[in-house]
């Protein structure tokens, strides 16, 4: 079973559930006393924030972040960029190591970079004042790190250093940061080191052109850490702070980055484990997708912290609900003895994050909660924790009410007690559904069913205990729900399928006291689907994969299209307009050539217009695997048009093409993941190379 959580019908019943939800939900967390800090930073050691110096120097920020944290990290003033300068200040070997500067024997250069810790040093200070602890953050980075740190002469206007070289300055660096750092007053502030940053998705860096190209054995990675262990040894610090390999969309890449830590500890551990940065939407990643990265980096021994968190929402509910689901499974893995070492939220509030008009954060500004703040602790007390401890938690009680509406794919249900009926008519395609509370029916009818649907229920508990909802259909469980004491909660169970035909479906719902214990929102069948089929890649690899499609499922507008194992969005080459122009793959930049305008045919299909006026196009209309990808003027032929394949995933289909009766797809040619892969057809079954995430324009 998968549950999910999924967008809550904008109707008046769910904005006044909200606003009852929220005054229940602040009053009792602000009256158990429960924050961020009592709780999960008492349970996984760390809960932190995202921050810079001028914020900790506010008074108002820091009495927030010291009730909520007990760890910050520096989200830009101890990068590469912001330690060395974006040019160089060069010093002599000799006044580097009067400085502290620790100078390998291996360096043969005369002068050496300044580095500036002025602004590392007063974050040092207040954290050591207000007993907070601080992630370091980071010290080798493809990105935002000077490109003179890598040439001859650290000048622009040279060639790169030798591998030799770049070890010598690569060691100068981190040794020099990691030793002026426990060589202060202030060293025990710091408990963790981003060693490498992102390195499975580095492109255009100094980094690869000395080293190479990207791969799970890298070099000068292990040499990092090597580097950063031969520090903490030498100050006795091996036991007692953490190395960390840190990035992002981990659950994509995290078979390669347990092989590429297990090649880093080869010879020894010298890598603690990985650093989830979690820069995450409610629709993609799916949160059982995040977990299983999860479960691998547990599995392999690895210690994990969560360190970017934040989540990109449609809204209050929707974002609140995701995190709970999250949350509760991270809980779960902790409580069953995963490594799991700290959370860190990136940023203190909506109106400073990094993402630019989006709300991803738990507080909206400084010490203003939403939403998904409160549920967050909820999903801690509901694991059976409280504050400082492991012991079970307690809810509070009220009562919701409802109303009767329905649409086509959902039935919408009156609170309802063990003798009360379901009122409403049931429109077409739905003959019926049947509720039971407490065993007992409270109406029954039977629904017409075509092969595969996701079943999804929306409720609440009006008692003071979890309600348990089983689904059963044709008198066989297929999953459990449970809702929680007074929040609106949305379940999913994807694509249960059964045999053509008439089926019963029942909803047996029951409480620990024995009474009516749920309030039942809606009940929503997904349209059916056609049977599934199986595919074989013989690109890269053999894959089988069950895949179903809806037509469409998208309105009609101007979508970027982003590629998921890349993380590249679909264009046409040097944004230009014209027949046979060739279609890859690049960074956004929002250029008129990534631009496409979605058009629904009608008839299961859709075309792809370019900003520049031209439509996606497969090349001769050809069948074959590897047929190239293009642009062309509108002919409305078969090559033009486009199903959307579902993933799992809101917002995350497979582009099937007409002319191959939807057998073939777009696909990033060999897995690629640089700026300009070529974008082909090729037999589809699924993978992240053939997904792609339709984002609005808007």
């Amino acid at each position: 079973m998968k549950k999910t959580l999924k967008r809550l019908m904008g109707i008046a019943l769910a904005a006044a559930m909200l606003v009852g939800t929220l005054m229940v939900s602040g009053t009792r967390a602000e009256a158990a006393g429960e924050t961020l800090l009592n709780t999960y930073g008492s349970l996984f050691g760390y809960s932190g924030t995202c921050i810079n110096l001028s914020q900790l120097k506010n008074p108002t920020t820091l009495a927030h972040v010291k009730t909520q944290y007990n760890s910050i990290t520096l989200e830009n003033e101890m990068k590469p960029d912001a330690m060395l300068g974006y040019s160089p200040s060069l010093i002599s070997r000799e006044t580097a190591a009067n400085l502290g500067y620790y100078i390998p024997s291996s360096m043969t250069e005369s002068y050496v970079p300044r580095i500036n810790f002025d602004t590392l040093d007063a974050v040092l200070k207040i954290c050591s004042e207000n007993g907070l602890k601080m992630r370091a953050h980071t010290l080798v980075w493809h990105s935002q790190t000077p490109d003179w740190f890598f040439r001859t002469g650290y000048s622009s206007n040279y060639g790169y250093v030798s591998q030799a070289q770049m070890d010598a300055r690569m060691e100068y660096y981190i040794k020099s940061v990691m030793n002026h750092v426990y060589s202060g007053q202030y060293g025990n502030v710091v408990y963790a080191w981003d060693v490498v940053n992102e390195y499975q998705h580095a492109q255009n860096s100094g980094w690869l052109y000395i080293y190479g190209s990207v791969n799970n054995y890298p070099s000068f990675v292990k040499k990092a850490f090597q580097y950063a262990n031969d520090c903490l040894e030498y100050y006795g610090l091996g036991n007692s702070v953490s190395l960390f390999y840190n990035d992002f969309n981990t659950y994509i890449e995290a078979d390669d980055i347990v092989t590429m830590i297990n090649y880093i500890n080869s010879n020894g551990k010298i890598c603690d484990g990985v650093g989830m940065q979690s820069h995450l939407s409610t629709t993609y990643p799916s949160v059982s997708y995040y977990i299983s990265a999860l479960k691998k980096f547990l599995n392999a021994g690895f210690e994990v912290q969560i360190t970017e968190l934040d989540v990109v929402n449609s809204g209050d509910v929707d974002q609140a609900n995701y995190l709970y689901d999250l949350m509760s499974n991270i809980l779960t893995l902790k409580k069953n003895g995963g490594k799991i070492t700290g959370i860190t939220f990136w940023g203190v509030s909506d109106d400073v994050t990094w993402i630019t008009g989006e709300k991803p954060l738990l507080f909206s500004t400084l010490g203003n909660a939403k939403y998904a703040y409160y549920r967050v602790l909820e999903a801690y007390t509901n694991a059976g924790l409280t504050t400082g401890s492991s012991s079970s938690g307690s809810s509070s009680s009220g009562s919701n009410s409802g109303s009767v509406s329905t649409s086509d794919n959902t039935i919408q249900c009156e609170s309802m007690t063990k003798s009360g009926t379901y009122t409403g008519t049931i429109s077409s395609p739905f003959n019926g559904v049947v509720l039971y509370a407490n065993n007992d029916a409270v109406s029954f009818s039977k629904y017409f069913a075509y092969d595969t649907h996701d079943f999804t229920l929306r409720g609440a508990s009006n008692g003071s205990n979890m309600a348990r909802v089983d689904l059963m259909i044709n008198n066989e469980k297929k999953g459990t729900f449970y809702f929680g004491d007074q929040y609106p909660a949305e379940y999913t169970i994807e694509g249960v399928s059964h045999a053509t035909g008439t089926i019963d479906i029942k909803l047996v719902v029951s409480a620990d006291d024995g009474t009516w214990d749920a309030y039942l929102d809606y009940l929503s069948i997904g349209s059916a689907t056609n049977s599934s089929n199986s595919n074989t890649n013989t690109n890269t690899n053999t894959n089988t994969n069950t895949n179903t499609n809806t037509g469409s499922g998208l309105s009609n507008g101007w979508y970027y299209i982003k590629n998921i194992n890349a993380q590249k969005y679909l264009q046409v080459t040097n944004n230009a307009g014209g027949n046979g122009v060739n279609v890859e793959i690049g960074t956004g930049t929002g250029v008129a050539g990534q631009k496409w305008y979605l058009t629904n045919l009608g008839n299961g299909y859709i075309t792809l217009k370019n900003g520049n006026g031209y439509m996606l196009d497969v090349q001769y209309g050809a069948g074959d695997d590897g047929a190239n990808i293009q642009t062309y003027s509108a002919n409305n032929a078969d090559a033009q048009m486009f199903k959307l394949m579902t993933s799992g995933t809101s917002g995350v289909f497979g582009l099937a093409t007409k002319v191959t009766s939807d057998a073939k797809a777009l696909d990033v040619y060999n897995w690629g993941t640089s700026d300009g892969t070529n974008v082909c057809q090729w037999t589809y079954y699924g993978a992240t190379n053939q997904l792609w995430r339709f984002e609005s324009c808007n």
